[in-house]
Order: C-alpha cells, then sequence, then structure tokens
C-alpha cells in the first residue's frame, strides 16, 4: 500500500522505497480498500438512478481470492443488501465460487 507521496513519486518515475510501506495480496488490498480494479469484474448492479443515458451502475461483483465479492460504487446510492445477496448468489453459483455476504459495503 503506498502513500499518496509514494503514489505521486511513482506515477513520475521514482521508485518507492519498499521499507516505507507495506506489501499485500490484491484479496487484502481489496477487504482494506474496497477497490474493484484489485479483482475480475464478473457482473454489474444497476440502480434506481441507472438510465439509457446514464448507466452508472450502483456497484460490481469480482471474483477475487477465489470468492466472489461486491463493491458498491455510488456514493448517493444505499446498498441494497437484498439484492446484492441475491444477485451475487446467481453470479457466484455461475463461476462455481462461493459469494462472500457482508453486512456492510463501503463505496469504494
Amino acid at each position: 500500500m503506498l502513500s499518496d507521496v509514494d503514489f505521486e513519486n511513482l506515477s513520475r518515475g521514482i521508485q518507492p522505497d519498499c521499507r516505507d510501506h507495506i506489501h499485500v495480496g490484491k484479496a487484502r488490498a481489496f477487504e482494506l480498500t474496497g477497490n474493484p480494479s484489485m479483482g475480475r469484474v464478473l457482473a454489474f448492479l444497476t440502480s434506481s438512478a441507472t438510465t439509457d443515458e446514464d448507466l452508472a451502475p450502483a456497484g460490481c461483483f469480482i471474483e477475487i481470492g477465489g470468492f466472489v465479492e461486491y463493491a458498491h460504487l455510488r456514493k448517493t446510492t444505499k446498498p441494497n443488501l437484498k439484492a446484492i445477496y441475491a444477485v451475487g448468489e446467481k453470479v457466484a453459483a455461475d463461476e462455481k465460487k462461493p459469494f462472500m455476504r457482508r453486512t456492510f459495503y463501503p463505496v469504494a
């Protein structure tokens, strides 16, 4: 996990000093950040605000660490746990992987 300064320096080609940060796997990084780019996107969950012109999803389901996880993407939309669990179980069954149910989904 890089600090903001290390991340900025890395974008300028300056390599970070490995003694100043921790190294974690993608599954642990997803747990810490909720960032869906840590895994493979499997499906999107639309929100009530989604229209044909604005296809912004409420969240997405990703495969990471042998599990299917949900990442919530919209700050303005409260996660609908029933919909998340229903779609998540279906996506997980299609992928033949277990679905990780959570009671709280922070915004990525």
